[in-house]
């Protein structure tokens, strides 16, 4: 008797409503370095320094003329560096899914992640770069219940206040180090006969508000990358921007001609989207460009808690 087989003719397709994917949800490098829009890939800009704050004797006698003082100005520059990253669609590719699996759509946003990912990364090598910006390594970490992360903060807000004339407005740390603070004693303590009053008594269990509540904007970042070769033994292996680090600044959403703050972004063009057709390949090439500077203005209108977990 014949034996028969049932193949198996199923071939397995991609889910149409669900894909799993990483994404950069927790940009941080606006909030440090708010981007601007400049006539000139580089330029001059004048800086009004602390000789400014210089004290007169402005006391006159009859018919004394006035003193006249002079105001004092140096100059610093921005350059603008163009960045960009591609890729590429085949057309018999994109001609051959199933929705709602979008390859121009999915390839573009792929390209602007990495790219959000590389500018944050700029950001915060300057930014937690202890050599340029003054760092405090605290007393007792913030994972232990007798860390004192409020009186940490205030400390850092003092210094920077008396190095600027200008209180800090922001801060920024990671996830981890948000929900480690909290569970200190001193948080708790801080926060305590505040709790069911509004705004400040949700601090006691958010860090959020907490933070708000001691007068800084807070963003909690984990913007991160992956830190090995591609194909080594431990890729793929990544690693956070800020890591234990807390970054306490002076913020400006856009600059002035009082602008007293730690960095901005001058830009010619940013998220410049182009999409070619390439003929001899079949597909089209998909890039995103910028064109921008991240400035450090002022190194003391910063300050950053080390190894505070």
């Amino acid at each position: 008797m014949a034996v028969q087989y049932i193949k198996d003719k199923h071939t397995d397709q991609y889910l149409t409503n669900f894909i799993q994917r990483y994404r950069c949800d927790d940009d941080c490098s606006e909030f440090i370095a708010p981007s601007f829009k400049v006539k000139r890939p580089s330029d001059k800009y004048l800086i009004y320094g602390k000789e400014n704050f210089r004290v007169y004797d402005n006391k006159i006698v009859r018919r004394e003329p006035i003193k006249e003082i002079d105001v004092q100005a140096d100059d610093s520059t921005y350059s603008c560096e163009e960045y960009g990253l591609a890729g590429f669609v085949y057309e018999r590719d994109q001609s051959n899914v199933d929705q709602p699996i979008r390859l121009m759509e999915e390839k573009s946003q792929h390209i602007k992640d990495r790219m959000i990912a590389a500018r944050q990364y700029r950001v915060f090598q300057i930014a937690t770069n202890t050599a340029l910006i003054g760092s405090t390594a605290v007393a007792a970490a913030w994972a232990s219940a007798a860390g004192t992360p409020v009186s940490d903060i205030l400390g850092e807000m003092i210094i920077i206040k008396d190095a600027i004339c200008a209180a800090p407005n922001a801060i920024v740390m990671t996830y981890e180090v948000a929900l480690t603070l909290i569970q200190t004693t001193e948080w708790k303590d801080y926060f305590k006969y505040t709790w069911g009053l509004k705004p400040s008594g949700d601090g006691l269990f958010d860090a959020v508000a907490g933070l708000r509540h001691l007068g800084l904007e807070p963003k909690i970042c984990d913007g991160r990358g992956v830190n090995t070769y591609e194909g080594c033994a431990s890729d793929p292996t990544w690693e956070t921007f800020l890591d234990d680090k807390v970054l306490i600044f002076k913020r400006e959403p856009k600059p002035t001609t009082q602008s007293n703050c730690f960095m901005f972004s001058p830009m010619l063009y940013k998220d410049k989207v182009r999409k070619f057709w390439k003929d001899e390949e079949r597909g089209w090439k998909i890039t995103i460009e910028e064109d921008i500077d991240e400035l450090l203005v002022n190194a003391d209108a910063a300050h950053i808690l080390d190894n505070v977990i």
